[in-house]
């Protein structure tokens, strides 16, 4: 018996690709960056017409390949199933193919017999759009509801909605991106994550980490990259803290700044920053302490990636063990990446250490935009700003002043005195620099 691989089902037209020569798929933490390329044997160019811009998609897969399998029998229900196993581990698992990764098509182009097709996820109708909208007296999870409905082709399942704050809101936006705009609202909710699922549904909820169903410890990989020093230095971090999200306090280390103003010879303190909300925060003291206990937490925080097979239900967030016995590696990670490729028959994940500052990390990972999570933090909060020393400094000015003397009768282009037919100087005034020296004056 053959196990499934992958399968190309044209959601549009409603059939499942029967030409499919391989598959990548690329699933990130950051939601805008997940894609996915797939190549179908094209000989005679008949394919095309079926994958336009804009096609809907849905990979799917099957049962993992390198496992061993056999056939079974559900006591249960008497249905027939595959009996994996992994790891010495035996899984009961359906035969059928589970969605992986729902898009649409963008650009497809041939190339000696192959159609190429490029699929983006459903979350990028949400940056797809500018809007002027107004928010008159609603709701969040109503405001919500209108902008995904009116201007995304997404659809709007009120189950997948947990909007855990419902301000209300009364707030203009003009020529906005769409998904700044949600951001905003999760902002003034508490931070929460959205985008769109493969079924092309809209989701907002808590930001919550699940744990993988694959542990990665040495019979689960192939081979690995650490990389121990993936962390950045912060010279600067402002906390936004209360529910309300209107305060905010900034705490600075500017001997620090100054080190690394030497260390890179750069004309001015280095400022590395970071933002970060702690609703469940309510006083300035402890949001101050908060700020300095991030401020001094040096270590970086580690970063592998590490090559395996299949594990297509790990999820980007996912807190996965990972076990490098030579390199003293036994601890938790979190999923930054993970990118399958079919034919090749390998995955790739990106995980880093589920330490404090993990999740800005995981989108640094990942994100092909730059953007700032700010989560439950106002625009309009009132910063208080702390620093760690102050600094004293003391100018001294210097000033001399130079004086020089010109002629009554000296020619000068456009001025007063010595212009074309001035009678102190004859026709015109004298020609070339009559000026004296220069006379240095007492300093100031």
């Amino acid at each position: 018996m053959a196990v499934p691989g992958w399968q190309l089902r044209n959601v549009t037209e409603g059939f499942i690709e029967d030409a499919l020569l391989n598959v990548h798929v690329k699933d990130t933490f950051e939601r805008f960056s997940r894609e996915a390329t797939v190549w179908i044997a094209d000989p005679d160019g008949s394919k095309r017409n079926s994958y336009l811009d804009f096609t809907e998609c849905m990979l799917r897969v099957g049962p993992p390949r390198r496992h061993a399998h056999t056939l079974a029998s559900d006591p249960d229900n008497g249905e027939t199933h595959t009996l994996l196993t992994d790891g010495g581990h035996t899984l009961l698992s359906s035969p059928t193919a589970e969605n992986r990764f729902g898009g649409f098509v963008r650009n497809p182009h041939e190339e000696a017999g192959v159609l190429r097709l490029d699929l983006l996820s459903h979350d990028t109708w949400l940056r797809k759009r500018d809007i002027f909208y107004t928010a008159n007296q609603q709701g969040i999870e109503d405001t919500l509801q209108d902008l995904v409905t009116r201007f995304t082709p997404l659809v709007w399942n009120p189950n997948l909605v947990d909007v855990q704050n419902d301000r209300t809101i009364d707030r203009s936006w003009k020529g906005e991106r769409l998904v700044t705009v949600i951001e905003e609202l999760a902002t003034k909710s508490d931070g929460e994550e959205f985008g769109a699922t493969d079924d092309r549904e809209f989701f907002f909820r808590p930001r919550e980490a699940q744990d993988s169903p694959v542990s990665f410890t040495p019979d689960r990989w192939d081979d690995y990259d650490i990389d121990g020093d993936a962390g950045r230095e912060v010279t600067r971090v402002t906390i936004y803290y209360g529910q309300s999200g209107e305060n905010a306090v900034t705490v600075q280390n500017r001997e620090r700044q100054l080190e690394l103003q030497e260390r890179l010879g750069a004309d001015r303190p280095v400022i590395q920053e970071k933002t970060k909300s702690f609703p469940e925060i309510e006083t300035e003291e402890a949001a101050e302490e908060k700020g300095h206990s991030i401020l001094d937490r040096r270590d970086a925080i580690k970063v592998l990636e590490l090559e395996t097979w299949d594990a297509h239900g790990v999820r980007p967030g996912d807190v996965a063990p990972v076990v490098i016995p030579e390199k003293n590696v036994d601890d938790e990670f979190r999923v930054a990446e993970i990118v399958y490729r079919w034919i090749e028959d390998d995955t790739l994940v990106t995980l880093a250490r589920n330490a404090e500052g993990v999740v800005d990390l995981l989108v640094e990972l990942s994100e092909d935009l730059t953007r700032i999570d700010l989560r439950a933090g106002s625009d309009e909060a009132t910063i208080t700003e702390m620093l760690e020393f102050e600094v004293y400094q003391e100018n001294s000015v210097k000033v001399e002043v130079l004086e020089r003397s010109i002629p009554d009768d000296q020619f000068q282009w456009g001025e007063h005195k010595g212009g074309w037919g001035d009678p102190a100087g004859g026709p015109g005034g004298r020609w070339g620099d009559n000026m004296g020296a220069w006379t240095q004056h007492t300093e100031v």
